[in-house]
């Protein structure tokens, strides 16, 4: 999980996905301290989290995420590191083969273009002021 915030989603995601084990990074300790205090991911167990910046911390992971949820904003607009092709190939690196990817674009259509370059788009939909994209890895062509 890329983008913590207060951990609205951390529960929404364990309901999906009981049996599996949570990382979240976020870039503000003020964030992960507030997710504590709140507990909104309670009863499910919570998350491991990283504290760092998104763009520097993907490098560092180890290949294995079978889910990804990209949910990376400075202020009111998608985090600008979501423009850079190198991030958007790590994150696709970080999955399995099977792996999907969840990404929030709120509503910054143009952020489109670079993930459908590297990923197969699943499915866009609105959720409230937000628009959500469904990704699956692209198959190595052999």
């Amino acid at each position: 999980m890329l983008g913590l915030a207060a951990g609205r989603f951390v529960d929404r995601l364990y309901k999906h996905f009981p049996e599996s084990t949570l990382t979240a990074v976020e870039w503000d300790p003020v964030m992960v301290q507030l997710m504590d205090e709140l507990h909104l991911y309670k009863p499910y167990p919570r998350p491991n989290v990283i504290i760092g910046d998104a763009a520097h911390v993907v490098h560092n992971l180890e290949p294995c995420f079978d889910f990804i949820f990209v949910d990376l904003f400075k202020g009111p607009d998608v985090s600008p590191s979501l423009f850079d092709p190198t991030m958007i190939q790590r994150l696709s690196e970080l999955m399995n083969q099977d792996g999907l990817l969840l990404f929030n674009l709120f509503r910054q259509p143009e952020m489109l273009v670079p993930f459908d370059a590297v990923f197969d788009r699943q499915h866009l939909w609105d959720i409230g002021y937000n628009q959500f994209a469904l990704y699956k890895k692209k198959k190595a062509i052999s």
